[in-house]
């Protein structure tokens, strides 16, 4: 009944459009009146897909990350896989989720309508948006030793303590103007641009101004959420989507000019000039995405994940009172925790897909076919009830020594594997000790109390607002 209302409509619909611009005539309106719900009816499937498709994504607007476990208990049957459509099927096996991501990577690609769209925006043969990882491999052997290296690991918790200082003596000069009173930030702007500073130092040798700091992040945030939000839906049959589309092609534009200048500015010595020596073989092309992924992935991925670190402290007394007595005591265990505990609960890599290239077996759980897409929902994993007691519920020390370990692979935040996140080793080195020096100098008080992540998005930045804070310096907390 509710489809042929909706085909009923989009002929009524099409009728007045035509007509309006055909002149309305007897024998005109006889012939599209017959012709058009027969177009309608013949295009039957598609409208069905379509429907579902919004229906589908209404629901996971709502519901949030939440989406995939309300999903798992009405569907799930009690099994730990469940379809979502014609060829994806959502998986909350650990033992599939190991198979695909770490024993047999190589028969998986990225696949899903959403990584491809991410190809669109950041380069097919870069880290973030090749499907197979054979695209990006030589970049990859170039990238991974400066973040494996303990030298260079080092260099990069050196800058990054380098501008968390300076923007500490920014925040102090402001609270000083204000008289000593509590003075309003904004985290999050203020934690990208320490990281995409850091980022373009460490990776290209390049000094970013402030200015120009406002512009690349106003373009890669911009970007994150195209495919997120159009992976859910099939883009095209959206009324507005030649205008969505020209505005993402005016921000790739604008991305690809800020790569062309990195590429030109790129100083000697850095990962960016490494790649671009004959012996990487590294192309253009591969060295233009890798440049896009750099920015995506290197730097607002971080400034997120301590951002909501900073504000899940701050929601209850007790831990923000535990902060700073870790910082006073320099007990850097206590933020390393609470960096593990913040990478459960807003993990950046919030869900991944995998399809099969061949047909495949997995142990236990039956054939896996070609072409399936195999729905990873990472954040949804880590609030699973039987791997984490009181999942909802942000708490540090699940993590402390003596704490029993969740099970294998059902805390990756990273991912896993041969595409696991090549910064996990420098996020985990840089990101406890630059807590504890914010919580050295000052204390914070969230001035949204419950801020929800942009979802479904790429990363899972904050609404608008969500980590504005109040800053006190400690002296006078």
């Amino acid at each position: 009944m509710l489809l042929a209302a909706v085909v009923m409509v989009l002929s009524l619909c099409s009728y007045f459009t035509l007509a309006s611009r055909l002149g309305y005539t007897p024998h005109l309106t006889l012939a599209l009146l017959a012709v058009l719900p027969i177009l309608c009816y013949k295009h039957l499937s598609a409208l069905k897909m379509s429907m579902s498709s919004f229906r589908m994504a209404t629901f996971f607007k709502w519901h949030g990350p939440r989406a995939f476990l309300l999903l798992r208990e009405e569907l799930s049957k009690g099994d730990e896989t469940f379809p979502i459509g014609k060829y994806n099927l959502v998986v909350f096996n650990l033992n599939i989720i190991k198979h695909c991501l770490v024993l047999k990577a190589s028969n998986y690609d990225k696949g899903g309508r959403a990584a491809r769209l991410m190809g669109d925006v950041v380069g097919p043969r870069g880290i973030l948006g090749a499907l197979d990882e054979d695209d990006h491999v030589p970049s990859h052997q170039v990238l991974n030793p400066h973040t494996k290296q303990a030298e260079r690991i080092q260099a990069f918790e050196d800058l990054v303590l380098e501008e968390t200082d300076n923007k500490v003596r920014e925040w102090a000069e402001l609270v000083a103007a204000y008289g000593g009173k509590a003075t309003e930030v904004d985290l999050y702007l203020d934690l990208n641009e320490i990281f995409f500073k850091v980022l373009y130092k460490f990776a290209f040798g390049i000094e970013l101004s402030k200015e120009k700091f406002r512009h690349v992040h106003h373009l890669v945030s911009q970007l994150e959420r195209y495919s997120a939000v159009v992976g859910f839906v099939p883009a095209k049959l959206l009324p507005l989507y030649k205008l969505y589309r020209s505005d993402v092609v005016g921000l790739v534009k604008g991305l690809n000019k800020v790569v062309e200048d990195i590429i030109e500015e790129g100083g000697a010595g850095s990962p960016l000039a490494e790649l671009q020596e004959i012996a990487a073989g590294v192309d253009t092309v591969q060295l233009r995405d890798t440049v896009k992924n750099l920015l995506f992935a290197g730097a607002t991925t971080a400034a997120n994940a301590l951002g909501w670190a900073v504000h899940l402290v701050t929601r209850e007394a007790k831990w923000g009172e535990r902060a700073a007595e870790a910082a006073r005591g320099q007990d850097l265990t206590f933020f390393k925790n609470v960096c593990l505990e913040t990478n459960r609960m807003y993990p950046q890599a919030n869900v991944i897909t995998r399809r099969a290239k061949s047909d495949d077996h997995v142990e236990g759980f039956g054939p896996i076919p070609k072409g399936r897409v195999l729905v990873v929902p990472i954040i949804a994993l880590h609030y699973h009830p039987v791997y984490y007691k009181n999942a909802q519920a942000f708490n540090p020390d699940r993590w402390a020594e003596g704490q029993k370990a969740p099970p294998l692979m059902s805390y990756i935040p990273f991912t896993a594997g041969p595409r696991q996140c090549i910064g996990q080793s420098l996020f985990n080195r840089a990101g406890p000790p630059l807590l504890m020096r914010l919580y050295d100098a000052f204390s914070f008080q969230a001035l949204q109390r419950n801020p929800t992540p942009k979802w479904p998005n790429a990363v899972l930045p904050p609404n608008a607002g969500g980590f504005r804070m109040l800053i006190r310096p400690c002296a006078a907390a």
